[in-house]
């Protein structure tokens, strides 16, 4: 083999490389550009607006409380590391705060295992996700009492899901999540025991 044909096997390799390396920080823009104000602006219903119905799973979620809703799916992998984190939310401050999983239809067992203490809301045909303007999870949510959307954005680490409960006026709910750190692991087996 020639010189010539190794340099140019060589070249094409380089570019083979580029390329991908090109189509990863595409990716990683598009997920900075989803944290950032015209992120939160463009996907989801506006901040102030009337959060839109739960569909016929409206009954299970009580109005007269704050409420955070995370669109999930069970084959989602930011959403299996964060999800943890809002069932612990959810069985803290379950008093106060309502937390609801609005998945797709077949992935509500999932979640109900993996996060006992959350609402599991199932969205057969994709309407809830429609009416909220959601196109990517994990995405949520926090809604008042009165059912105005509070604050919104996606939250595939704790930082998001801490600015998220921060804008939506939950402050001491965001700062506990600083002391919090990971999840105690005794607590999460416990939790799937009980299942």
């Amino acid at each position: 083999m020639s010189a010539f044909a190794i340099s140019y096997a060589v070249l094409w390799m380089l570019l083979l490389i580029l390329t991908v390396m090109v189509l990863l920080l595409y990716r990683h823009f598009g997920v900075l550009s989803m944290d950032t104000a015209d992120g939160h602006s463009r996907d989801g219903v506006a901040i102030g607006s009337r959060a839109p119905a739960l569909g016929a799973d409206a009954a299970l979620i009580r109005a007269e409380r704050t409420r955070v809703l995370l669109f999930a799916s069970a084959s989602c992998a930011p959403c299996q590391g964060i999800l943890p984190y809002f069932n612990e939310l959810a069985l803290t401050h379950g008093e106060d705060l309502q937390v609801v999983a609005v998945t797709k239809t077949g992935d509500e067992t999932e979640l109900r295992r993996r996060a006992p203490g959350l609402k599991v809301v199932a969205d057969g045909d994709a309407t809830i996700s429609k009416s909220y303007r959601v196109s990517i999870s994990p995405f949520a949510f926090v809604v008042d009492q009165n059912g105005t959307v509070q604050s919104k954005g996606l939250v595939s680490e704790v930082a998001h899901l801490r600015r998220l409960l921060r804008q939506g006026g939950l402050t001491q709910m965001a700062e506990e999540f600083v002391t919090l750190g990971p999840i105690d692991p005794q607590r999460k087996v416990n939790l799937d025991e009980r299942i």
